[in-house]
């Protein structure tokens, strides 16, 4: 998704992933959270429409905390049977993050690497990345923030460190593929330095 010259061709976009289904959801008492539940899982892992889009070439993978899908055991069987779907397709890989948090990812990895018996001294940021749900896929380039909101919301805490945010009025079921095309094409735009800092010119320099 970066900006290449004419005579190169522009580089495909490899993983996509979509904050379906906050943890945070389950601890609303108004009954919002059983609402948001049933509407994504019906609209995400029912219906025709569904052999639709795993029939494609998308490889279909879940960002999950079981922990409260546990006791649903519909949805945790209609997940697990959309992966083995899609399992060895080849094109773009499509993470849906449902019952998640990004707080509880990081703590998770960190219990991973405890159990592992990982030496405090021997802990990287690659060794620390290859617990975590998302490990062996590329950090986001970008993330789309709908609904004009100034926050990421607990998504995707530690992979998102030097994404580019780019935030749209739309809100999240509104959002369509012309909507897409504007934040890539603002994205195209943007000068990534991944945290380098780039000296001035001073008075007189050119």
């Amino acid at each position: 998704m970066t900006t290449a010259p004419a005579a190169h061709k522009p580089r495909p976009i490899h993983t996509v992933k979509i904050g379906a289904l906050s943890a945070s959801i389950w601890s609303n008492t108004t009954g919002e959270g059983r609402t948001f539940y049933s509407v994504t899982f019906e609209r995400t892992y029912r219906g025709d429409d569904n052999e639709r889009k795993t029939s494609s070439s998308f490889n279909h993978d879940d960002l999950l905390n079981l922990a409260k899908l546990a006791e649903r055991a519909e949805a945790y069987i209609a997940i697990k049977a959309a992966e083995d779907r899609t399992r060895a397709n080849s094109g773009m890989v499509f993470n849906i993050a449902l019952s998640y948090g990004g707080r509880a990812e990081i703590v998770d990895a960190a219990r991973r690497a405890i159990r592992d018996g990982v030496d405090p001294d021997a802990l990287d940021e690659a060794t620390f990345a290859e617990r975590l749900y998302t490990a062996g896929q590329p950090d986001p380039d970008l993330l789309i923030r709908t609904s004009g909101e100034m926050r990421v919301s607990n998504f995707l805490l530690w992979q998102i460190a030097y994404a580019e945010i780019y935030v749209t009025d739309a809100l999240w079921p509104d959002f369509r593929a012309q909507h897409l095309l504007e934040a890539i094409a603002e994205y195209q735009k943007r000068d990534r330095r991944y945290g380098a800092i780039v000296s001035p010119v001073g008075a007189g320099q050119t």
